[in-house]
């Protein structure tokens, strides 16, 4: 009964105050030619914020294709780095 009733509950504060707090998946992205870096929601595409790279963040990109062979693409690198093998 106490469930049905927290049910309820939370339903009328949904139609009293018309909306729903939810959790949704969002995807960052770096784009270091424009030098933004945008959060996008992944279900209907919106970017929800935009806001400059910090100099860290380009210091920590620059490092990691230091690091990169010519043939490999970032992901191949992060995934040898993450496995704990040697160049």
């Amino acid at each position: 009964m106490d469930k049905a009733a927290a049910t309820v509950a939370g339903l009328n504060n949904v139609v009293r105050n018309r909306y729903e707090m939810r959790d949704i998946d969002c995807k960052r992205t770096w784009n270091f030619t424009t030098g933004f870096v945008s959060l996008v929601r992944t279900d209907t595409g919106e970017e929800m914020d935009r806001r400059p790279i910090t100099e860290a963040e380009r210091t920590s990109q620059r490092t990691f294709w230091e690091d990169a062979k010519p043939e490999e693409t970032p992901e191949e690198v992060k995934e040898e780095k993450d496995d704990g093998s040697e160049d």
